[in-house]
């Protein structure tokens, strides 16, 4: 089941994102991987762990749909171990990083949803910061 606001498409979704908009939302969400990374290392409890392994999966679908790319491989561990995690955030920004002004204005639909890259850099940074206090709960 999707959690409140990943199914959903605002119009602001749909307005393309500037270099200034990128370049805010990259350090955004690199703030919030940065808090989630120190957490997910001292992870030990198994329902953790696997958490941390949905985080950065979830990550690479987000990352896929808002620029129309594919998930791929990140890491060579099981995705239920805190090492998959940095890979993930890695991948995202630099995907992010490289998105033309065209990919940055796109919408499309994928997986029956509409995406864009602004709605990928927002549910990015959302998803982080919902693990983040996830893993703090656990």
């Amino acid at each position: 089941q999707a959690e409140p606001g990943q199914t959903a498409f605002f119009a602001a979704d749909a307005e393309p994102v500037t270099e200034e908009d990128l370049d805010w939302w990259l350090a955004v969400i690199g703030w919030a991987y940065d808090d989630l990374e120190a957490i997910a290392q001292q992870v030990t409890h198994p329902s953790q762990r696997a958490l941390v392994g949905a985080v950065a999966t979830r990550q690479l679908e987000i990352l896929a749909r808002a620029t129309g790319g594919t998930m791929g491989q990140v890491s060579d561990g099981a995705p239920d171990t805190a090492t998959f995690l940095p890979p993930a955030h890695n991948a995202t920004l630099a995907v992010f990083r490289r998105i033309n002004a065209a990919q940055r204005a796109a919408v499309r639909q994928e997986a029956g949803q509409r995406w864009s890259a602004r709605r990928g850099l927002r549910e990015s940074a959302l998803l982080a910061r919902r693990a983040l206090d996830d893993l703090k709960r656990l």
